[in-house]
């Protein structure tokens, strides 16, 4: 029979949901997920605090009613650093677009972005991260997806469409993001880092608009 864990083994409801918000350092955020695997109490709290992360930052998947969400931000907005709450740090730099080629249905992945034949897709290069976009139409819309390649801990990732409210992204494991259903292609990134944040033009770039003729676009 296993031995109880002492109850001050156990991480606090803090350092839960701080993990949760990714801003636990990465030996920490370790520990915890090897703790957890060995007792349900916590594995249970530590989905519960997903939840609740979730419910005061909803992402692409789900709409949480206004009342939950804001119960739920007021529970921990004194653990959110400055670039989980989305405010802009000193020094708003502009990514640099990088173009690729069409994606091939039979040709080999471009950048690691998983998906099959696309009509557009660049890379945004902002200080140490990288954002690879590809964009598909579905017959009624676009649909956009991509790769997140950088420090994740501490940064905040966001799309926002020509048409319709901005959109928090939360990449995957790998750095997978989307699908994201647009009504029109047209996008632009933010990515707020504990240090700088970062605005990409509006994307597709148009031919005029090309890395090598970029300009500031309008609204």
């Amino acid at each position: 029979m296993s031995r109880a864990v002492p109850p001050d083994k156990h991480p606090s409801s803090e350092t839960l949901v701080s993990w949760a918000l990714g801003a636990l350092p990465t030996s920490e955020a370790r520990k915890l997920v090897r703790h957890s695997l060995r007792c349900g109490r916590c594995d249970g709290l530590a989905k519960a605090s997903v939840v609740l992360v979730r419910a005061a930052s909803p992402d692409l998947f789900e709409s949480v009613p206004g009342p939950a969400r804001r119960r739920a931000a007021a529970a921990f907005a004194s653990l959110r650093t400055p670039a989980a709450t989305g405010r802009m740090p000193p020094g708003t730099g502009r990514m640099r677009v990088v173009l690729f080629p069409p994606i091939s249905a039979t040709g080999p992945a471009v950048a690691s972005v998983r998906g099959e034949a696309g009509e557009k897709r660049c890379r945004l290069d902002a200080g140490d991260h990288r954002i690879d976009l590809e964009w598909m139409f579905d017959g009624s819309g676009w649909t956009s997806r991509g790769r997140f390649e950088g420090e994740s801990r501490g940064t905040a990732l966001e799309v926002e469409p020509r048409t319709g409210r901005s959109r928090r992204i939360r990449p995957g494991v790998r750095g997978f993001f989307g699908p994201i259903h647009l009504a029109s292609p047209g996008l632009r990134v933010r990515l707020v880092t504990p240090s700088r944040a970062y605005r990409s033009p509006w994307l597709p770039l148009a031919p005029k608009d090309t890395p090598s003729r970029s300009r500031k676009p309008g609204r």
